[in-house]
């Protein structure tokens, strides 16, 4: 089962860009919630995956320097400031041009960022809720799983 929290060893080795094993565990492991924050908000399914790649993209170039703190944060926040841009990104470029200031603008301002957040948050519990399911789906039988949907879900 995949942890809940972002492997540090796994961030190391994104530091590689040549480390095709690492980027794939991560796409693996995160794709789909980029995926279904994009969805949330509003993105067409079409481009969910530009900006999957938008974000893979943007953490390549910015790993080789990024030194994982958690006393500075958690890597999911880190995770959800490049989801945030690569989706405005994409709003922006759908609507009009827009330059880069109008862009960070609006992933400052506090109505957008409340809102965002709630989105991220509620997304990032049920992308690991998915996960779970399906650890549960693959490990136990039928009758169990009947069971516990019965019971815990």
């Amino acid at each position: 089962m995949l942890s809940r929290t972002t492997q540090a060893t796994l961030l190391a080795r994104l530091a590689d860009r040549d480390d095709g094993t690492a980027w794939n565990e991560f796409c693996d492991r995160y794709g789909e919630l980029i995926r279904g924050f994009a969805r949330r908000r509003g993105v067409q399914d079409h481009d969910c995956d530009d900006i999957v790649q938008e974000v893979l993209i943007a953490l390549a170039s910015a790993m080789p320097q990024f030194r994982y703190d958690p006393e500075k944060g958690r890597f999911r926040a880190y995770l959800k400031t490049a989801t945030i841009r690569a989706v405005c990104k994409k709003s922006f470029q759908r609507n009009r041009p827009v330059s880069l200031e109008e862009m960070e603008d609006a992933v400052a301002s506090d109505s957008v960022s409340e809102s965002v957040d709630g989105h991220w948050e509620a997304e990032w519990r049920q992308y690991h809720l998915r996960l779970a399911m399906r650890t549960i789906e693959a490990e136990f039988n039928a009758a169990d799983r009947s069971a516990f949907q019965l019971y815990a879900v």
